[in-house]
């Protein structure tokens, strides 16, 4: 990758790093204004094995509820519309998990298969949550950890618009069944606290916005954010 192709990807993505083995890290496009109020798919991983089944969907619930109440998007497709469209169209949930399980393995947004969500759920956008567990390394002292990621995804491109990721090794205490639980709803509750603040418009992009003449202006209460 040439010098001015590097500075141009560099001034595309606002790159937000903290530090540390619990810290998140944040990859997010510089302007999200395009994305605001778009159609969304929401995904969630498959379950960790060390949380139980009904846990994690009250988990998933709780997600699927704060995501509705965030003003950024638009129509939400949630798991009880997915279920629906499961009996209406036979091809459609394998296809759907065959896109979800490239997009975790390869990190690749498959075109085909993401037309397909595209036009059976008419959305524009997918929302992707995944808690992976595994094993630790010689340098990871626990025995486990967890690897926490949210993606924005645009349907059409397979661009990520906003992603952040979270990495936290499970103590001893943490490794208790009543424990791990608790540790899923906090960690999960801290992705999703700074994933609200930053996936917005900025105060001087509204500004800057209201300066531009009227028939290219993008009015802020237009889009009720």
């Amino acid at each position: 990758m040439n010098l001015k192709r590097t500075l141009g990807l560099l001034g595309l993505l606002g790159v937000s790093l903290l530090a540390g083995c619990k810290g998140p890290a944040v990859l997010s496009e510089g302007n999200l204004l395009p994305h605001m109020k778009k159609p969304a798919l929401v995904l969630f991983g498959s379950r960790p094995v060390r949380i139980p089944r009904p846990e994690w969907e009250q988990l998933t619930r709780d997600l699927e509820a704060r995501l509705t109440r965030m003003p950024q998007f638009g129509d939400l497709v949630l798991l009880q519309t997915q279920q629906q469209r499961w009996q209406e169209v036979a091809e459609l949930k394998p296809s759907q998990t065959q896109y979800q399980t490239t997009l975790v393995l390869t990190g690749v947004s498959d075109k085909e298969l993401a037309d397909t969500l595209r036009q059976s759920y008419q959305i524009e956008q997918v929302v992707v949550f995944h808690l992976e567990s595994y094993s630790c390394t010689r340098e990871c002292p626990a025995t486990r950890q967890w690897l926490l990621r949210l993606i924005v995804l645009d349907a059409q491109t397979g661009k990520p618009v906003y992603r952040i990721r979270m990495q936290h090794q499970l103590t001893q205490e943490e490794e208790d069944p009543e424990q791990t639980v608790l540790l899923a709803q906090r960690l999960t509750s801290e992705l999703f606290d700074q994933f609200e603040q930053e996936f917005t418009v900025p105060w001087h992009q509204w500004r800057f916005e209201h300066l531009k003449p009227e028939p290219v202006r993008t009015a802020r209460p237009s889009l009720g954010i």
